[in-house]
């Protein structure tokens, strides 16, 4: 188990990571769907906006921050490990309350 001061380092390296990686995913989901559509990003919330249209935006940026929150996680925990020597408990960070354990 990992020592407090290692999920700390954790903690503050990822949230630090994390915000810079949501201005450039967003940059970056932005550029890939005006690159793929040849349109810019649909509001979803604008009632003149196909549904289909909003949908997929939702879920375009629903996986790409997914997953560039996990790329974020991993990196982290691994060079948080190759500095201290202990792997980060990302299972900490994952706590479900009363009622949601699986």
């Amino acid at each position: 188990m990992a020592s407090r001061a290692t999920n700390t380092q954790f903690k503050v390296l990822a949230g630090v990571l994390g915000t810079v990686g949501v201005f450039a995913g967003q940059k970056l989901l932005n550029a890939s769907w005006k690159t793929i559509t040849g349109e810019e990003p649909p509001d979803p919330s604008d009632p003149e906006v196909p549904l289909a249209k909003a949908a997929g935006w939702i879920i375009a940026s629903g996986v790409g921050m997914a997953v560039l929150q996990l790329v974020v996680e991993r990196f982290t925990a691994a060079r948080v490990a190759r500095l201290t020597g202990e792997i980060p408990d990302l299972a900490a960070k994952r706590r479900f309350p009363i009622g949601l354990r699986h």
